[in-house]
């Protein structure tokens, strides 16, 4: 074959395209929501991150995160747990009725802690919308004033 053959063969397998391929995309098909029958619960936050910020090393910090079931059937916190040393959680083992609020509480060794920490709470329950992450951010510092 000569180069003029191969050009007309570029250009054919170029040009072969499906015109469709360069119109605009189509619109996504529309979201399923998911539609609960009966009655549920479903749990909501006030907030889901907690930033200590400093804390002096050595001292004990607190937090109550605060949630809502936003159901309409009892709310029961199954577990909460984290992966990092130094945590200790409590929550309520009764169930935490419709429209009612009930609190997850977090403290802090800091005596164990070195530097920055990024911890992760995990919430199991029997809520609707599913299981839980919350974020907690605090800083260890040392008291003693640096030598220079």
């Amino acid at each position: 074959m000569s180069k003029p053959v191969y050009f007309a063969l570029a250009a054919c397998l170029s040009t072969s395209i499906p015109l469709a391929s360069l119109a605009e995309p189509a619109d996504p098909p529309p979201l399923k929501r998911k539609t609960l029958v009966g009655e549920h619960p479903v749990i909501g936050f006030k907030s889901a991150t907690h930033d200590f910020g400093k804390l002096t090393k050595g001292t004990e910090a607190t937090h109550d995160f605060l949630f809502l079931n936003n159901g309409t059937a009892d709310l029961i916190i199954d577990n909460v747990t984290t992966k990092t040393s130094g945590v200790t959680v409590s929550w309520s083992k009764t169930p935490v009725p419709p429209n009612e609020i009930g609190q997850i509480g977090l403290s802090l060794d800091t005596s164990i802690l070195d530097g920055t920490q990024f911890i992760r709470l995990f919430l199991t329950s029997n809520a609707a919308n599913g299981n839980s992450i919350l974020y907690v951010k605090a800083e260890m510092v040392d008291d003693k004033p640096e030598e220079e």
